[in-house]
């Protein structure tokens, strides 16, 4: 018995750690766009002026708020790990890409595609956590997991900042 729960701790630990990086690393790609705006400003050699910024982020959110409803019922169905891991895989995707082509149709497309992929996360992530830990606990280990989109968010900006103007 002391070996069976010696595993299950061992499970627990690790899914934490696992899935915490794994909603962290989302704002590697998420922050992206966000950090570059300030160098696209600046460029007079590509034209995307500021209302065409702002449409962007407008087709992020709606892409990503449409994604919210959706992602939970198949990560339901096909598993979180299979939808998270692919929400990951596609915003990396659709980072190389809107770093390789500079155009608003490329961009719009690429935020479409990126707020579809980083909704993904949470839903995903909260369900595979919540499957290891009993309810008695759930609130206190999802109030200390939660501290990964403070973290993500608070590492990935001057990330790509260093990333974008220093390499």
């Amino acid at each position: 018995m002391n070996q069976a729960l010696a595993a299950l701790k061992r499970w627990r630990i690790q899914i934490f750690a696992i899935t915490w990086l794994a909603y962290a690393a989302f704002y590697f790609t998420r922050k992206a766009f966000s950090v570059a705006k300030l160098g696209i400003g600046e460029d007079p050699t590509f034209m995307l002026d500021k209302a065409a910024m702002a449409n962007l982020d407008a087709i992020y959110l709606a892409a990503y708020a449409v994604g919210q409803f959706t992602w939970g019922m198949l990560a339901d169905r096909f598993g979180p790990r299979v939808v998270v891991l692919g929400g990951l895989l596609i915003s990396a995707a659709a980072a190389v890409v809107m770093g390789s082509f500079a155009t608003f149709p490329v961009f719009a497309t690429c935020m479409l595609v990126q707020g579809l992929a980083q909704s993904t996360g949470w839903a995903g992530l909260c369900k595979n956590i919540g499957s290891f830990f009993p309810a008695s606990q759930r609130g206190r280990v999802l109030g200390l997991w939660s501290s990964c989109y403070a973290f993500g968010g608070l590492v990935a900006s001057p990330f790509a900042g260093w990333w974008a103007y220093t390499l």
